[in-house]
């Protein structure tokens, strides 16, 4: 099974996109075309004409790219619809229809990872921790969350039907779908005048929203502030870069590896934000852009990263439109490493403190607390 981190409503955020053309430097029609796929063309001109079934073009044309991308070997390389290209754009712009829940999938079911405010899962009852096995009685316990993003899509108003593992028992929730606006940041002031801010994706405007967010915060006395990533599968790499603005003064905050070319580094963006006090939250559902940068901060020795171990997605993906089809490739075109050279795609960040979650309360977040205000305490001696 292709590996893919958990996504909101079962959508992938693409961290980068491309902006070459497929077909470019090969001619099909009316010019010279490559040694190596003159056999392809004659091959599918043959297949056209006498094949029992008479397989039209296009479906040639689709399994050769499906072919292509397989031979690729990468987890993440896969032919992308115009349904769901769209509702990748509208969840980076900030909108979605669906139920409003971000998933992560396990080898039990569809995990719940949390709920979007004042939307119908948040209404319905649904809550972290929440195991889904099935959607209008069908078993989605062998689908990835990506795989199940199209059984959460559909039209505003309409129902579904989820079969709820909770503590181990089974729950039956109905809940119905609605248009979303979904905020990548939430924020909130905890005891000892320490701020909390949470960033869930990286969608366009997430680091002027954290910028706002923590400026807000510090205005209203904190000292110290925690950042929590757990459940951010990615986004938009220039925001991720642009975030890292926000708490750097400058410096690299990545390494690009891409085939055939030097080794690039990418920088800081923006106006930093005052100095204080930082922790980083991260878990295994901590994957692409957060994990940029969380391994930047943590690289430049600016936040303390509590948790555990981060998903480990370090790609670049690039999306690539398919001329006349509305459809869209997607696959591996760079890896990115931290600032000091460390390899993410399959071994992740490891914090500087590991916290296992708990059963009850949020332990990962106590013990961030508890160590800033040790620091915050002495910075003011």
């Amino acid at each position: 099974m292709k590996r893919t981190p958990g996504a909101a409503a079962g959508v992938l955020i693409a961290l980068a996109l491309a902006a070459a053309s497929f077909a470019a430097g090969i001619r099909f029609a009316g010019g010279s075309v490559d040694g190596s796929f003159r056999s392809v063309l004659s091959t599918a001109d043959r297949l056209e004409q006498e094949a029992a079934g008479g397989p039209s073009r296009e479906d040639l044309a689709r399994a050769a790219i499906e072919g292509m991308l397989e031979a690729l070997d990468d987890p993440y390389a896969r032919l992308v619809d115009a349904e769901d290209r769209r509702a990748v754009d509208d969840l980076v712009d900030g909108t979605m229809v669906g139920i409003g829940v971000w998933l992560q999938g396990s080898v039990d079911g569809l995990r719940v990872t949390g709920t979007v405010p004042d939307t119908p899962a948040e209404r319905s009852g649904i809550r972290s921790g929440d195991l889904i096995v099935a959607v209008d009685g069908r078993d989605v316990t062998r689908l990835s969350a990506d795989q199940a993003g199209e059984l959460f899509t559909g039209d505003p108003g309409t129902t579904l039907r989820l079969t709820v593992l909770r503590r181990g028992e089974p729950v039956e929730v109905e809940v119905e779908r609605a248009e979303i606006a979904v905020q990548d940041v939430r924020s909130r002031m905890l005891d000892g005048d320490v701020g909390y801010v949470q960033l869930l994706q990286f969608g366009r405007g997430a680091a002027d929203q954290l910028r706002e967010a923590v400026s807000e915060l510090l205005r209203d006395g904190a000292v110290a502030v925690v950042l929590d990533l757990r459940h951010n599968t990615g986004g938009l790499a220039d925001e991720a870069y642009r975030t890292a603005g926000l708490f750097l003064d400058g410096g690299v905050v990545a390494t690009i590896r891409e085939p055939g070319e030097p080794e690039r580094s990418v920088f800081a963006r923006g106006e930093p934000l005052p100095g204080f006090p930082l922790a980083v939250l991260v878990d295994g559902g901590t994957a692409s852009a957060s994990e940029i940068l969380a391994g930047a901060l943590q690289d430049r020795e600016r936040a303390v990263v509590v948790g555990v171990r981060t998903y480990g997605k370090g790609s670049v993906l690039a999306f690539e439109e398919i001329p006349g089809t509305g459809e869209t490739i997607q696959y591996t075109s760079a890896h990115f490493l931290t600032p000091d050279g460390h390899e993410v795609e399959g071994v992740g960040i490891t914090p500087d403190l590991e916290v296992l979650p708990g059963e009850s309360g949020d332990p990962q977040l106590d013990r961030a607390v508890e160590e800033l205000l040790a620091r915050a305490a002495q910075v003011a001696r």
